[in-house]
């Protein structure tokens, strides 16, 4: 439920995918969302965004498990598109993760779908299970950022409806500029309490 068009009442304020599926009922009911990647030389740096129709090339989502919108609130205006993940693997290797919420089944943990952030967040002790054992990892606890040797690579995955979804290590780790000008190199999975207290 859109928070304006309660506010509003006016059938105009819908959000816009809302009005796309109500003009064409016949439209599959899902989107697509292909984000770029800049600096990979093997990829091309536009992103895609898709309604009814699955971007070239992964068409094999459409056979992955569907997974519910998990509802932590009574207020519609308050809900964010929150899933079930299963685990998390850096490196091969399963890193203990603790949830929040109660009565999750089999340590699961909700995660929220945002992408119009940055920098996925996480508890502190995720990232730190992340990043921490990283040769020459510092935690900037101002930024909540782990600041890693740009030479370093890190292969997480995580694992959702039973399915693995490895991260490219280029999103792992991303480069941006220092205050000399010279490379900095981040953990791109941020430690931010905000979505510890979201999630309680």
């Amino acid at each position: 439920m859109s928070t304006i068009l309660a506010t509003t009442g006016v059938d105009q304020a819908a959000p816009f995918l809302d009005m796309v599926f109500q003009q064409e009922p016949n439209t599959p009911n899902f989107i697509t969302v292909l984000l770029p990647r800049l600096g990979d030389p093997a990829g091309t740096p536009t992103g895609e965004f898709s309604i009814g129709e699955v971007a070239q090339g992964y068409e094999k989502i459409t056979n992955m498990p569907k997974l519910p919108v998990q509802i932590l609130t009574d207020n519609p205006g308050d809900q964010h598109w929150l899933g079930l993940v299963d685990g998390i693997l850096v490196n091969n290797r399963r890193i203990q993760t603790e949830s929040s919420v109660a009565d999750l089944p089999n340590g699961q943990m909700v995660v929220m779908y945002d992408t119009g952030f940055t920098f996925p967040q996480v508890p502190e002790s995720v990232s730190t299970a992340m990043y921490g054992s990283l040769h020459g990892a510092q935690f900037d606890s101002e930024a909540q950022l782990w600041v890693v040797p740009c030479s370093q690579e890190l292969n997480i995955t995580f694992v959702i409806g039973g399915m693995s979804y490895p991260i490219h290590p280029m999103d792992a780790i991303v480069e941006l500029a220092g205050d000399n000008g010279a490379p900095l190199c981040v953990g791109a999975v941020s430690g931010n309490i905000y979505l510890t207290l979201l999630l309680t």
